[in-house]
């Protein structure tokens, strides 16, 4: 398919794009047509139109061409990558699902939950919770796109949490990697790996798209000044 919106203008904009030649808005005219679309969000784009413009952000990369994939963000430092994360979602309207544990459905929220996306997680003495996750990813439809911050937290770690990685491949679907480079005000979108490989080779793939990349939080970049990063991705 073609990589571009009607007028033209790529969906999203090659790496190696200039930002400084971007507007705004530029790079992230239209998501591929095979993302679901959250019916029932139209009403409210005009929040992600707001927040990418007044912020100036822009994004660069590859999406791919499915309708069932996850999504993992790294690295994930401050509570400010949730909202940029949500700007562009509202902007495009794409149907982004998270989950949670199925305790929380029985308060009452259960219909605004699933309504923002979330996955209810059945946790039983016979299946922990990667296998809840595996088994929920899949009955959730055919056009699901999964989000996952594989750190578990926004303090430092030692090393990648390998839940996502196991939840990927139990659902046999491919891994799109997002990070956000604060310096630019970039979101940067792919590669979009496969989940079939070994553990092993798909940390060396994070490893090279955003090993480098510190994040929004002053104390992390000072951690990786200190040589942070290079201790995370050391031989375990």
């Amino acid at each position: 398919m073609s990589a571009q919106d009607d007028s033209g203008k790529p969906w999203v904009y090659p790496l190696d794009t200039d930002p400084e030649t971007l507007e705004p808005l530029d790079g992230i005219n239209r998501f591929p047509k095979e993302i679901p679309i959250k019916p029932g969000f139209r009403p409210f784009r005009f929040i992600g139109v707001w927040g990418m413009k007044l912020m100036g952000w822009r994004a660069l990369g590859t999406l791919p061409e499915r309708e069932k994939f996850m999504v993992i963000l790294i690295p994930h430092t401050s509570s400010m990558d949730f909202l940029i994360a949500v700007w562009i979602f509202l902007l495009f309207r794409v149907d982004m699902r998270y989950m949670i544990k199925a305790e929380v459905f029985k308060f009452g929220f259960g219909r605004f939950l699933r309504w923002t996306g979330a996955i209810p997680i059945v946790r039983t003495a016979a299946h922990g919770h990667v296998e809840a996750a595996i088994v929920a990813f899949r009955n959730a439809g055919d056009r699901v796109i999964l989000g996952i911050a594989p750190e578990g937290t926004r303090a430092p770690t030692p090393k990648l949490k390998k839940g996502f990685y196991y939840i990927a491949k139990g659902a046999d679907v491919p891994i799109l990697l997002v990070t956000m480079h604060y310096d630019k005000k970039i979101v940067q979108f792919g590669p979009t790996i496969r989940s079939d490989r070994s553990w092993e080779e798909v940390e060396a793939d994070i490893e090279a798209f955003a090993g480098h990349v510190a994040g929004r939080d002053r104390g992390y970049l000072d951690r990786v000044e200190k040589g942070w990063v290079q201790q995370r991705w050391s031989k375990r």
